[in-house]
């Protein structure tokens, strides 16, 4: 069997509650992407804010500076429980995928400063190691060495001793 389920609005409830909801607003004095700051004050008999703010475990209401405890209301809303009075109130969002993201983030930096260090030092000592197989090449005991002779471009070829040459004028 199917449930069939009507709905009905009283129109003179809903107003009264949205003429009441009204009278105790929370005034923002600051907003960022992820922050809300205001001030409210809160009626003896509702103590308890609910708000339109999707809710998720990421957000942290403070007030007055001391943290609130969070609730969803509704499957799907942000609410707190305040005391009475005028209270300053912050809502702040840093969800964990963000606090995740950024720990990614900066370990991907680290390994890439890690690998580029490395890498420039790596290629430092091969070229030491180089530097130093050529200057103990160079300087061996008992490796002739060449004369070196200036090179002059107007100086023409020397001649090429043939072998076959000699064997003609025999």
């Amino acid at each position: 069997t199917e449930t069939t389920y009507f709905r009905y609005l009283d129109t003179k409830v809903y107003e009264k509650a949205f003429a009441d909801i009204g009278q105790y607003p929370m005034t923002f004095t600051y907003h960022t992407e992820d922050t809300l700051k205001g001030t409210i004050t809160v009626p003896e008999d509702r103590r308890f804010i609910f708000t339109s703010i999707p809710y998720d475990k990421g957000w942290r209401v403070t007030c007055d500076g001391k943290e609130v405890e969070t609730a969803e209301i509704l499957d799907a809303l942000l609410s707190f429980a305040l005391p009475a009075g005028e209270h300053e109130v912050t809502l702040e969002y840093k969800p964990d995928s963000v606090k995740l993201g950024n720990i990614i983030s900066i370990a991907g930096l680290a390994a890439f400063v890690l690998i580029a260090v490395g890498n420039r030092m790596l290629i430092r000592r091969s070229a030491e190691k180089e530097n130093d197989a050529v200057a103990t090449t160079d300087d061996a005991p008992g490796t002739p060495e060449t004369p070196k002779t200036p090179e002059t471009p107007d100086a023409p070829p020397e001649p090429e001793e043939n072998d076959d040459d000699e064997e003609e004028t025999q």
